[in-house]
């Protein structure tokens, strides 16, 4: 199976590391302004229709973000990381594992 990051990230896992492809898949942000209390602005933020996807391809998992991934609960070809590997500053520096639907 190939594997294909449509992340913006390096994806570090225990035995491999895949660069990003170049092409990032999100979700499309809808943004609606509700009020203002104090000086603050307070929004609203819904997530639709996934944009830079491409259609299912036979033997390529895509490695999306969770948001993508869930987004499309019906394709079986998205994976995004799974347990976090963390630095001893906190800081992402990989995961143990991929998530598919």
């Amino acid at each position: 199976m190939k594997l294909v990051n449509y992340t913006p990230h390096t994806i570090n896992l225990p035995n491999a590391s895949i660069p990003p492809y170049g092409i990032f898949a999100r979700c499309e942000e809808i943004t609606q302004y509700e009020s203002k209390i104090n000086g603050i602005q307070f929004i609203k933020k819904t997530y639709g229709k996934v944009a830079g996807l491409p259609d299912k391809e036979d033997g390529v998992m895509y490695i999306v973000s969770m948001m993508v991934r869930q987004a499309l609960p019906n394709r079986n070809d998205l994976a995004s990381p799974g347990d976090l590997i963390r630095d001893e500053n906190g800081q992402i520096i990989g995961c143990l594992n991929l998530v598919i639907n």
